[in-house]
């Protein structure tokens, strides 16, 4: 199944990493995500780090599996339907 996955999701995966990666795991999921999603996580990560205490090097190790996991489309291709 395609799964477009936005900030909010990144956010909980960051927050609660083995919730998250637990349903995305379990199901045949293709992620996909907008351009910028990593730029709104990148403006949300000081939030994330101050609140639920999580080290810069766990959230760098999130991100980089997640960049994996996920496939950017570019705004040229979604832009006709904002």
């Amino acid at each position: 199944m395609d799964l477009v996955i936005d900030a909010n999701i990144v956010v909980s995966f960051l927050i609660k990493p083995y919730i998250v990666l637990d349903i995305l795991t379990k199901n045949d999921l293709n992620l996909f995500a907008p351009q910028y999603l990593f730029e709104e996580i990148d403006e949300k990560l000081h939030m994330i780090i101050n609140k639920k205490k999580v080290s810069q090097e766990k959230l760098d190790y999130l991100l980089n599996y997640l960049k994996e996991q996920i496939k950017i489309v570019p705004r040229d291709v979604f832009e006709i339907y904002l």
